[in-house]
């Protein structure tokens, strides 16, 4: 069953609809409803959606916080008459959704109601106080109550035959009243089946032929191409809801004219989820099927097993296309490969491998449109698609290094079977005979963003829970649907590799991570020892490489040459200053030659730059390469070897310079010195600035001193308890500052009026350095044993947040890749590698 149908479907009749129960009300309502609710207990109901947590996430969507209003609403209308407030919210009342335009919808309320006559109800809204005028207009020989209200909004009714009808907007109640007079509704919609059971706390019924109707409002314009697999199934669905403590349960049916539906049968034979990497955000296994083409059946129905599989990884760009992968299953490896050969050669492709990866052959189907006749699923497109034979299973990929990964992972036997979020939704309890979807949440945020409207209610909602398993089974005329939603999306995900992405030669580089200025996303820089730079995406895709013929030393920065917006990526050599742009293109008249050999790398102030060189001077160039006046040479700085540090004090800028004789010194944008300090100790790790109120502090700790430094150039030197071997400080709100410092295996925390903060101890470890990053607005502190090779990362409070041990390599750097406050290491590998990994 294809992923719209059991998967969106269950989700979109969530999201969209809530209603309350009824007895005979179908023939009110037309048969133009995109979906209809209904509960049997309304009070229950309300209190679950306040209590449970899987409630609390639904009570948060549009579509929910305007039912609750207009049932709410109406109440408030009739005022102190019990009777009609009772039936408004009674088990007798239905709520169908409609589509009103092409972005929103609303509610056709619908209730059996006895007893009453509509002059009753009139009196009982006309002396609200919510209501300004009451008029009537006969529509179709029949009454009908408009009332707007004091704020501007409006409602309409009309009582016929003991039903009661009743929207907020009025041609919804004109329509009721058409349904009842020709007889186009639900009553005599024969693939409507409603079927009360009491046991669930509320029923959804879903028309899936007008999917394409409603979806718009929650789908991005580009996506409506999803729509296609649920408009297949033509007809109703009914799904019983029940809303836990801990998940969310939904069963049901939906219903189809195709007699001939096909059976599902075996497609877990030999567990395809062993084959499945565990860094899926998407799962669909089902049944395959060459569904009568000649193509298919030429090349590959002599091989083709009973299973399929679907899947995307993560990590996701936002069209998530890169990351498809689809597995058959092979009931003939070898035949597999020869008939998968042919029809390389019949499409005028070489029958080679294009790559190996170990013992594996990677072969390029390069016309790979035929997979998407092979899984018929819209979501994705394959296009030009890599495979591998493995085992007893074919993997296609639409990327070679998404396929390789693969191979790695499930190599280690990293797999989704023995994931633990996965295993916990007790999947295996649902037999060999059903179609599988499984979804990550925590990992298919951009999976979602990618569908879903921007400022949506349905993403914060998915977010709230932590996975879904989604199993349906193909009986007779129906496809039997069950799905359970896990809560506890903010626990962590699974620590694991998520990429890895081979260089041309091996790499010694630590990684630079920068912010792409277009898209917010994350990119990584990283240089081979062939003198290879590259510029990767947070998927790890390269987006350009490219020979520089010298090694880079220091940092990576971003400069807007052009003044327009746009970012371009400065660095340099020993003997050259490179400007390259997104597509690895050197800028204007760049690389720039130095006049002397840079002893360390850049640094950047503004649309200034500063490079410390080997004889004993600073040279300073403004962005289009003119030499900067006062740093042409900038001499007498002494021997450097540590890049310098510029920082900005309102309108001035100020270059922080220490030589090899513990020399500090302070210069200004001009090259005058502002001050220097002699005789500091030559063995720190580099000086923090703060800014404190309007001054500056550079710090710095070595041995048991403290050396505090104000911007005038006077030193404070405060005590330490123990000897410092690494530090770092940071501003806080109360312009002062904390500091933190190691000695041995702890590390300590103090604020600048010498106030303990807290201490931690690492147990054998020696922590060779400590840095303050800031991921979402919070600051954190990694620290680093680089003889052990295994990293942390501390809250300011000292308190664990995560573990890393990385390769022998000290190449690594950390970050939160993709903005969800989970923790990703780029760490340089051998083997010609740099890889993504989530910690713990």
């Amino acid at each position: 069953m294809p992923l719209i149908v059991a998967g969106g479907l269950l989700l979109a009749a969530l999201l969209y609809i809530f209603v309350i129960r009824a007895v005979n009300v179908y023939e009110a309502i037309p048969a133009s409803a995109v979906a209809v609710v209904e509960t049997g207990n309304w009070q229950k109901l309300s209190d679950k959606l306040k209590t449970t947590p899987s409630g609390s996430g639904l009570k948060g969507t549009y579509a929910i916080q305007k039912l609750q209003t207009e049932l709410q609403l109406m109440q408030q209308l009739v005022g102190s008459d019990k009777a009609l407030k009772d039936a408004v919210t009674s088990v007798n009342t239905v709520a169908s959704l409609h589509l009103i335009s092409a972005n929103d919808f609303d509610y056709l309320f619908t209730t059996e109601l006895s007893g009453i006559n509509d002059n009753t109800i009139l009196n009982r809204i006309q002396s609200s106080p919510k209501v300004k005028t009451v008029s009537v207009h006969v529509f179709k020989n029949q009454k009908i109550v408009d009332v707007t209200l004091r704020d501007g909004g409006q409602l309409s009714f009309a009582k016929r035959k003991n039903i009661l009808a009743f929207s907020y907007t009025s041609f919804l109640t004109e329509n009721a009243i058409t349904a009842m007079q020709t007889g186009d509704n639900l009553d005599g919609e024969k693939s409507f089946k409603p079927q009360r059971n009491a046991r669930a706390d509320v029923q959804v019924y879903f028309n899936a032929e007008k999917a394409d109707v409603i979806f718009p409002v929650g789908v991005k314009p580009g996506k409506l191409g999803l729509l296609t697999d649920v408009k297949k199934q033509g007809k109703w669905g009914r799904f019983d809801i029940n809303l836990g403590s801990d998940k969310l349960e939904l069963d049901g049916d939906i219903w189809s004219d195709n007699k001939d539906l096909p059976e599902v049968k075996n497609i877990l034979e030999g567990n395809l989820f062993a084959k499945i990497p565990d860094h899926a955000a998407y799962a669909h296994v089902s049944r395959a099927d060459t569904a009568g083409s000649e193509m298919l059946n030429q090349y590959f129905g002599g091989w083709m097993g009973d299973a399929k599989a679907f899947v995307i990884l993560e990590p996701l760009n936002e069209n998530f296309s890169e990351q498809n992968v689809f597995i058959l299953q092979a009931r003939n490896a070898t035949r597999a490969l020869a008939d998968l050969k042919n029809l390389m050669g019949a499409n005028g492709a070489a029958q080679l491998p294009v790559d190996t990866f170990g013992s594996y052959m990677i072969y390029n189907l390069e016309e790979g449109t035929v997979i998407n006749q092979v899984f018929g699923n819209s979501l994705v497109t394959f296009t030009n698609t890599y495979f591998v034979v493995y085992s007893n299973t074919v993997i296609f990929a639409n990327n070679a290094d998404v396929l390789k990964l693969w191979l790695e992972k499930v190599d280690k036997g990293e797999t989704l079977d023995k994931d633990k979020n996965f295993t916990a939704t007790g999947y295996t309890q649902f037999g060999q005979n059903s179609s599988i979807q499984y979804v990550n949440i925590q990992r298919s945020d951009l999976l979602l963003s990618g569908v879903l409207k921007e400022n949506s209610t349905i993403s914060p909602f998915i977010a709230s829970y932590k996975n879904a398993l989604i199993v349906s089974n193909t009986t007779d005329d129906k496809v039997s649907v069950h799905a359970v939603f896990n809560t506890g999306g903010e626990g962590k995900s699974q620590a694991g590799l998520l990429w890895k992405t081979q260089l041309k030669s091996t790499a010694t580089y630590t990684p630079q991570v920068l912010t792409n200025s277009s898209t917010g996303e994350q990119e990584i820089f990283v240089q081979d020892t062939a003198n290879n730079i590259y510029l990767l995406n947070q998927s790890g895709e390269i987006l350009f490489s490219k020979n520089i013929g010298e090694p880079v030393l220091g940092k990576v920065y971003q400069v807007d040459y052009y003044s327009n917006g746009k970012q371009q990526y400065i660095f340099n050599s020993a003997q050259h200053v490179f400007i390259v742009d997104r597509l690895g293109y050197d800028v204007a008249a760049y690389p720039l030659r130095l006049s002397a050999t840079a002893a360390a790398g850049l640094s950047i102030a503004t649309k200034r730059y500063y490079v410390p060189c080997t004889n004993g001077s600073i040279y300073g160039y403004e962005a289009n390469g003119k030499p900067l006046s006062g740093w042409s040479p900038r001499s007498g700085i002494g021997a450097i070897s540590q890049q310098l540090q510029c920082f900005a004090v309102g309108r001035n800028d100020y270059v922080l310079a220490f030589n090899t004789a513990g020399r500090l010194m302070l210069l200004d944008t001009k090259g005058g010195m502002k001050w220097s300090v002699d005789d500091l100790p030559i063995s720190n790790q580099g000086f923090s600035v703060v800014k404190v109120g309007e001054d500056v502090k550079i710090l710095n700790a070595t041995g048991k001193q403290l050396i505090e430094i104000g911007l005038d150039g006077n030193d404070n030197i405060r005590p330490l308890i123990d000897s410092a071997d690494a530090f770092c400080a940071i501003a806080t709100a109360d312009t002062g500052y904390t500091y933190f410092y190691s000695t041995g295996s702890q590390i300590r925390g103090y604020t600048n009026g010498y106030k303990f903060v807290g201490a931690a101890n690492i147990a054998g470890a020696t922590l060779s350095s400590i840095e303050i990053m800031q991921w979402n607005n919070q600051s954190y502190l990694v620290l680093c044993d680089n003889a052990a090779h295994v990293l942390w990362v501390y809250d300011l409070d000292l308190k664990p947040v995560a573990e890393f041990k990385y390769n022998n390599s000290n190449a690594v750097a950390i970050t939160d890749l993709f903005g969800r406050r989970q923790w990703v290491v780029i760490s340089v590998d051998k083997g010609n590698s740099v890889s993504g990994y989530r910690i713990k």
